[in-house]
């Protein structure tokens, strides 16, 4: 029987607690510690699968309840994503006048790039299943690309904002939403890079963990999804 539990997870879990807390408290130490955490086990959970021999065919059963665990995950995330809007759409009223985007500007441009990052998600997420490696790699490494350009584009336009995370309850839900989704893009865009370096193991003859490459595509289309609540619930509805 192959060990099939990854410790890695758990240990990227920590690490990004440990660089929250470090941030918020302005402990530079326990920031450092933590993204080493970070840094080392995402290396080791792309590389692991190579080090414990998980080449062997695995059972329909761990596959299924690997894909149930993804599942439950990204339905955690959807819930927490939609409390927040469901209280930015309650305290409407409360939001400053001064808090406003034009969500035909810099948020449509947005809107199309990521989209457009799933387009290239969904055609990757066939090239593997086609045992195309090679232009699965250009298709993630475009998503990835799309990824980088969302972020920077977002983190633009909260430069040239009139209003800042303290004006009122509409400036702080404004940004602690749309940054509450770019850390998951930025997420998105981690994993989508280590989903392009197993890629590059199994055209060299390595394997691929088939929930690894499952569960990255699910995240990024989930983080496509919840962009479009985000857009219309806090750009059309509350602005």
């Amino acid at each position: 029987m192959v060990l099939v539990i990854s410790v890695w997870p758990l240990v990227v879990s920590w690490g990004i607690l440990m660089v929250v807390v470090g941030v918020c408290t302005g402990v530079l130490l326990g920031g450092v510690v933590g993204l080493m955490f970070m840094v080392g086990g995402l290396v080791w959970w792309v590389c692991e699968d190579q080090v414990k021999g998980l080449g062997s065919v695995l059972s329909q059963y761990f596959l299924e309840g690997s894909g149930m665990a993804i599942l439950i995950f990204i339905f955690s995330e959807f819930m927490f994503f939609l409390s927040l809007l469901v209280s930015s759409v309650y305290m409407v009223e409360m939001w400053d006048p001064i808090v406003n985007v034009d969500m035909y500007g810099v948020p449509m441009l947005i809107s199309v790039v990521l989209l457009s990052s799933g387009v290239t998600m969904t055609l990757g997420h066939q090239m593997i299943h086609s045992g195309m490696g090679d232009k699965a790699l250009k298709w993630v490494a475009l998503t990835v690309v799309l990824g980088v350009v969302f972020v920077s584009i977002q983190v633009g336009e909260w430069y040239e904002n009139s209003f800042s995370f303290f004006d009122g309850v509409g400036g702080s839900m404004f940004y602690f939403i749309t940054g509450f989704h770019g850390m998951h893009v930025i997420m998105g865009v981690v994993l989508n890079s280590l989903l392009f370096v197993m890629l590059v193991y199994h055209l060299s003859g390595g394997y691929i963990s088939y929930w690894k490459g499952e569960g990255v595509v699910w995240y990024w289309h989930f983080v496509d999804v919840v962009w479009m609540f985000v857009y219309l619930g806090v750009y059309w509805y509350c602005m």
